[in-house]
């Protein structure tokens, strides 16, 4: 019953998630202040190709290590969204509903649009989709990249760093 545009900000907000430190999922809010901040200096870079680029925020600088993996984090986080919304769109999901569906079970925040909103479950889903749910779930509450980590083969490779 919503407008498109009330559902596209809600969207926007599930990606988001939650401040820094909270157990929402989502990208988090200063992972998206920082993201943002680090546009905003490129584009004045490019504009004054001697400045020197500086990210900060509450009187902190950021290195750039920091900033790289929180744009490595935001690339993983959105290509694992696109990834489980094209498999549910393949098994047959809508794909606004699957569009939902991706953003609030990686962001951990609740029920999707559509078909399956609020008052209803996805029981009605094909199994396929409903695997790439509880992926995305677990991709999403445990956060990306330590999962991701633990499929590597060199993960498990034995060293003596002990």
């Amino acid at each position: 019953q919503w407008p498109v545009f009330s559902k596209f900000i809600l969207l926007v907000l599930m990606f988001i998630g939650g401040c820094a430190g909270s157990t929402t999922g989502g990208l988090k809010v200063t992972r998206v202040m920082l993201l943002v901040k680090t546009i905003a200096a490129i584009i004045r870079q490019k504009i004054h190709p001697n400045m020197v680029l500086h990210i900060r925020s509450n009187g902190e600088e950021f290195s750039m290590d920091l900033i790289y993996g929180v744009a490595k984090f935001f690339f993983i986080y959105t290509m694992l969204g696109v990834l489980w919304t094209f498999i549910m769109v393949f098994d047959g999901v809508a794909i606004f509903d699957a569009i939902g569906l991706s953003v609030s079970t990686m962001g951990s925040c609740g029920p999707g649009f559509g078909q399956f909103g609020a008052t209803a479950t996805c029981s009605a889903m094909p199994p396929l989709s409903k695997v790439a749910l509880c992926l995305s779930m677990l991709m999403g509450r445990l956060e990306a990249l330590p999962v991701l980590a633990i499929l590597m083969p060199s993960f498990w490779r034995h060293r003596n760093s002990w």
